[in-house]
């Protein structure tokens, strides 16, 4: 396994690569309903051009067995986790044609809802992180969230995440990162989560 960044010429595969992966998480059901397919399509469409923004700053990076893509993760440096207004209307055309107007709506307080708890204080925030399911419990999730930890570490930042799934939170507990905060968003727990500098 390599760890590399992601060119614009891989994000297709990773955005497939995400919709599969997160398409059965609690709060992706409840924002886009009951229909596994319907999900899978709704995530490729709204992520994809999210991680051609993330790819086109450098700020995307995946996990490779030669030349499969079986994992990605993203990050974003202090600051740059707030998406600007500008981009958030360059997005909405795709996540409306994936998941309509009652869709879009629940992205936005879902999205709301996180923005809201996003600390004030400068750091680094991961996401999104997800490995293939074929690839899943092999220990790609975490090569991830190391290689992650290790570049927050050589600026001596702080990191910070917000999850909806309780196994991930206790993924995240092993490199460090402690809850700040449990909120329901849509009806659906949420973990956030805060790692210190280490140095």
């Amino acid at each position: 396994m390599r760890i590399d960044e992601l060119s614009l010429k891989d994000v297709p595969a990773g955005a497939g690569l995400l919709a599969r992966g997160m398409r059965d998480n609690p709060l992706h059901a409840r924002v886009f309903g009951g229909d596994p397919g319907r999900r899978e399509r709704a995530l490729l469409r709204m992520f994809q051009p999210f991680l051609y923004q993330q790819a086109s700053r450098q700020q995307l990076f995946g996990a490779w067995r030669d030349r499969e893509l079986m994992g990605i993760c993203g990050l974003s440096p202090p600051g740059g986790c707030r998406v600007p207004l500008d981009e958030k209307l360059m997005l909405l055309p795709a996540i409306l044609r994936g998941a309509g107007v009652v869709g879009a709506w629940r992205v936005f307080r879902w999205t709301r809802a996180w923005e809201k708890l996003d600390p004030d204080e400068p750091h680094w925030h991961l996401g999104p992180v997800v490995v293939s399911p074929d690839y899943q419990g092999q220990g790609m999730g975490s090569a991830l969230i190391e290689e992650f930890c290790r570049r927050v570490d050589r600026h001596n930042g702080v990191a910070y995440l917000e999850t909806d799934k309780p196994i991930n939170a206790r993924l995240y507990q092993r490199f460090g990162f402690e809850v700040i905060a449990e909120r329901q968003v849509l009806g659906v727990p949420n973990w956030f989560m805060l790692r210190r500098a280490t140095i």
